[in-house]
Parts: C-alpha cells; sequence; structure tokens
C-alpha cells in the first residue's frame, strides 16, 4: 500500500475516532460548536496532506474556516471531488488567511485519494 493510501486513511481513522468518542453525546457541544466538521484533503508529491480550500464542512450543513496559516491548495472541494480517484494534477500551494486560500508561492503535483476528508 503506498504512503499516500495510508496517510489518508489515518486521516479518516482519525475522524472517525473523534466520531464514535463523541457520538454519545450532542455533537453541538463546546467541542465541536457546529457539529463535526471535515475538510477536503489532496496528497502532494511530498507524500503530504494538503487542505483543500480554506473551509470545513460540518455534519450540521455549516461551513467554517479551518485556522489561518493551514497549508492549502487551489482547487475547490467541489472541483476536487469530481476527479476520478487518484487522478494526478498540477496545484498551488498557499495557505489560508479568513478562510481564503492565498499565497501560491509552490507549485506541486497533487492527487486526489480515494477518501479525501479529515
Amino acid at each position: 500500500m503506498s504512503p499516500l493510501v495510508r496517510t489518508t486513511i489515518c486521516f479518516f481513522c482519525f475522524g472517525l475516532g473523534i466520531f464514535a468518542a463523541n457520538s454519545t453525546n450532542s455533537l453541538d457541544s463546546e467541542e465541536f460548536p457546529g457539529g463535526l466538521c471535515l475538510q477536503g484533503i489532496v496528497n502532494t508529491s511530498d507524500n503530504v496532506a494538503v487542505t483543500v480550500g480554506c473551509t470545513e464542512t460540518c455534519l450540521n450543513g455549516s461551513r467554517v474556516n479551518v485556522p489561518d496559516n493551514t497549508t492549502c491548495i487551489n482547487k475547490t472541494v467541489e472541483e476536487v471531488k469530481e476527479m476520478p480517484k487518484y487522478t494526478n494534477f498540477s496545484c498551488s500551494i498557499g495557505h489560508c488567511k479568513n478562510g481564503t486560500c492565498v499565497g501560491f508561492d509552490t507549485h506541486k503535483m497533487c492527487e486526489r485519494p480515494p477518501v479525501m476528508w479529515a
């Protein structure tokens, strides 16, 4: 199994672990004010998981910004979701600022993993 797939599976399992740990409590708590939220990820050619855009989608339907300075790419979750699994594509790497991916100073090859939520 490739390192990219293992990284993606780890992120996914971690997310499931958080959900399972909080499934007996209401998801609208102090820990998760909007409910459990997930962010799209892709893998770079350096085997690094990078956020797609700068917002997370919450189970209650709301969207929240990821923390400023989180590494991100110049694609939307919708664009990446439409790609076939394991698609390689050119991506510009930036950082999040107030919910927007800015400062695209690096260009790499990225891959759409089979599971792209963390």
